[in-house]
């Protein structure tokens, strides 16, 4: 245990760095050898004679000196204790010189051991430091020596001592011999590694210039393709932002919305077309589902559409009701596309167009379609009805007249009679439909017309229902057929009544006037004509019956459908055909359990547009002559020949326009009257016409259609028609209308 500091001391210091290790190791071994051939000496000088107390002092103070410097070399102070160790060396040869004869004292040459051992163990300039000091010691010491100076030796030597001086010295020259001639093998063979190192690394160094000349010529080529990458670089980054700017604008300014979906299906990004659109502000809505905004009658179409995308397909367009801030819904159209990155779908872009005023217009141009494709049908029945008809009542008024009352057939034939005048009903409310009724347009004040046919309402309403009216203050003045306008009310009313059926209601007749803008469409959605913008007055007729839902308007005007047991479908079709000849609208307002509201509008007549005039005065006279009956109905000749013939009119009959000519120049001055039918196959009513009167201008036509007066007659205005007939007529009209234009 107590041994353990002192083997310590003996062991050489450990240092990281190789040459502090080298350096401390030899220091530590000089002064560990010096610390025993001092203390070998010291023994020595104990028994020699004469003991000399100051050279054990010396020798002590040496060993001292040395146990110190081996202590430094443990705390790592390599240098410290080298100087400390020579010095201190250095001092003690000097104070032995002079006690010991200078110069000629024996251990003199330890100067020597002294500088060798400064300049190895330390550094060359502290070597060189202590030779300088050395000799400059030695050549005082000559210089007292020469001049008697130096004090008589204190210190002997005895023989035995003297070698014992000489021994250390030569062992201490042989140690530091070595370790100088180890040094310097070693300096040489570490000279050599470094130059051979040096060499190496020259190689490494030229071919590291060589690899810096390629790396250098390599990097000006990558430095010029850089700067050309750089270049496109920045021009493909100037063109990105000018595409960009393009996008942006273009997304900004579309009418469109065009919006982002998140793969949850919530609202990523919109551009300002969408709060035109629906009247949300963007933040109201970023962040939300997508379904907020759609109906819930169309959830599942767009939840379908935004499936596919997801799946990476495009669907179809599809249309959607979109909820609007006012909780109105807009028909948008959509088309989507999946939006990728690194394989994978990661939002949704569409683009939304808001259809609703297009499915509006479409719906309208249908209707037109409809509406006219309908009435040419109407029309077309109604003319062909209407020509049997005339042959069934004229044929059966002409019998009718000549049978005696008490005639045994005389109450069957009044009853065809009547049964022809209830088809010719039908036939007017199918030309009605049509537009091609017969209208005899004249100013009309509303309320004086329902005012004046109260009590025949009254009488057509039954006792559960209760009538009321609620008539504008002022005049209702229009343009109109007041019989075209009374079959209206009554139709109307007609409708109530079986809608409210037998239970307890009411029915509310209003007129009013009312303001009409270009955009108010749906005012003539039914109708398919559209108003002109200015004032209107309105008809409107309220009932409490059972209403009708969304399907069933759609329907009402067709001519034909029906939802009454007993109902022949033309009532409200008459109706409609009506108020599209007046150039009126109309719109119908109904909640199934609620009743109904139609609401009609006719073009207010102003003062100026009113013109009195005063009735055709015609006079009736029995004459006779030639008339030309012109048709190619061989019915409508027969029954025509029948009744006039019977009035002693001379008939010549023509079965179209060709042949009617034919007959015209040849009897032209012969023929008194020419009865002309309107629509011929071939040659038509108004070519023949336009013949007849180049062969004859003072030519006496009268114009017989299944079509309306106004309608038939507008292209033969200002051309000399005489007259007109609308077919069906009976023997009685047939003849008075002969007899006028005679």
């Amino acid at each position: 245990m107590y041994l353990n500091p002192i083997l310590r001391l003996l062991r050489p210091p450990d240092f990281a760095n190789e040459d502090r290790m080298r350096s401390a190791r030899i220091l530590h071994m000089v002064m560990l050898s010096s610390f025993f051939l001092l203390l070998a000496y010291a023994v020595v000088s104990l028994f020699a004679a004469p003991r000399e107390t100051l050279r054990l002092q010396l020798l002590l103070l040496m060993l001292l000196v040395s146990a110190g410097c081996i202590g430094l070399l443990r705390w790592r102070r390599i240098r410290l204790a080298g100087f400390i160790f020579t010095a201190v060396l250095w001092l003690v040869m000097t104070a032995t010189f002079l006690f010991s004869g200078g110069i000629n004292a024996p251990q003199f040459s330890g100067y020597l051991l002294v500088a060798l051992m400064a300049g190895l163990l330390i550094n060359g300039r502290l070597g060189i430091a202590f030779a300088l000091v050395s000799s400059a010691a030695g050549l005082i010491f000559v210089w007292l020596a020469a001049n008697g100076r130096l004090p008589e030796p204190r210190i002997t030597h005895t023989p035995f001592s003297l070698w014992s001086v000489y021994t250390i010295y030569f062992l201490a020259a042989t140690v530091l011999l070595y370790l100088t001639t180890e040094a310097i093998s070693q300096a040489l063979t570490q000279s050599r590694r470094s130059a051979r190192a040096l060499a190496d690394k020259n190689v490494e160094l030229e071919k590291i210039r060589q690899s810096l000349e390629e790396g250098r010529a390599e990097l000006a080529a990558a430095n010029e393709e850089l700067t050309k990458e750089v270049a496109e670089r920045q021009q493909a980054e100037q063109s990105l932002s000018v595409r960009e700017e393009q996008y942006r604008s273009i997304v900004e300014t579309a009418r469109d919305a065009i919006y982002t979906l998140d793969t949850e299906g919530n609202i990523i990004s919109l551009n300002p077309a969408f709060e035109t659109m629906t009247g949300w502000a963007i933040d109201e809505v970023i962040g939300k589902p997508f379904t907020l905004l759609t109906h819930p009658d169309d959830i599942p179409i767009a939840m379908t559409a935004f499936r596919q995308v997801l799946a990476g397909e495009i669907p179809v367009a599809f249309e959607v009701r979109i909820r609007t801030k006012s909780d109105e819904y807009r028909i948008g159209e959509f088309t989507t596309a999946p939006q990728w990155s690194d394989g994978e779908v990661v939002s949704v872009l569409g683009i939304a167009r808001d259809v609703t005023d297009r499915n509006q217009a479409e719906d309208l141009l249908r209707q037109m379609q409809k509406l006219d494709s309908l009435g040419v049908l109407a029309g077309g029945v109604a003319h062909d009805f209407n020509n049997l008809l005339v042959a069934m009542m004229g044929q059966t008024t002409l019998a009718l007249m000549k049978l005696r009352p008490d005639h045994p057939a005389h109450s069957h034939v009044d009853k065809a009679v009547k049964a022809t005048e209830r088809a010719a009903s039908l036939t007017r409310q199918l030309l009605a439909y049509s537009g091609r009724g017969q209208f005899q347009m004249q100013p009309l004040d509303l309320n004086d017309l329902i005012q004046q046919n109260l009590h025949l309402f009254e009488v057509a309403i039954p006792k559960n229902v209760s009538l009321y009216l609620s008539l504008r203050a002022q005049s209702v003045l229009i343009e109109a057929d007041p019989g075209q306008m009374q079959q209206v009310v009554m139709n109307l009313l007609l409708n109530g009544v079986q809608a409210i059926g037998d239970e307890q209601g009411k029915i509310t007749v209003i007129t009013d006037r009312q303001e009409v803008a270009k955009d108010d469409w749906h005012y003539w959605e039914k109708t398919g004509q559209p108003l002109t913008p200015g004032s209107y007055f309105t008809l409107e007729i309220h009932d409490t019956g059972h209403g009708m839902d969304e399907t069933i308007i759609e329907r009402i005007f067709d001519p034909f459908f029906t939802t009454k047991p007993t109902g022949h479908g033309l009532g409200l079709a008459a109706v409609q055909g009506i108020v599209r000849g007046h150039k009126g609208g109309l719109r119908v307002y109904s909640v199934p359990s609620e009743g109904t509201t139609f609401k009609l509008l006719f073009p207010a007549l102003v003062d100026d547009e009113i013109s009195e005039s005063s009735p055709k005065q015609t006079k009736e006279t029995a004459v006779s002559g030639t008339i030309l009956v012109i048709d190619d109905e061989m019915a409508v000749l027969e029954a025509v020949t029948d009744i006039l013939e019977g009035e002693g009119w001379h008939i010549v009959t023509a079965s179209s326009g060709p042949a009617g000519l034919e007959i015209y120049k040849d009897q032209r001055d012969d023929i008194d009257l020419v009865l002309l039918d309107l629509t011929m196959p071939g040659m038509s009513g108004e070519e023949t016409f336009r013949k007849i009167r180049r062969i004859d201008p003072q030519a006496r036509v009268i114009l017989s259609s299944g079509y309306n007066e106004v309608e038939a007659t507008n292209r033969f205005v200002g051309k000399g028609l005489a007259g007109f007939i609308q077919k069906p007529y009976n023997a009685e009209q047939l003849q008075t209308v002969v007899k006028q234009q005679v």
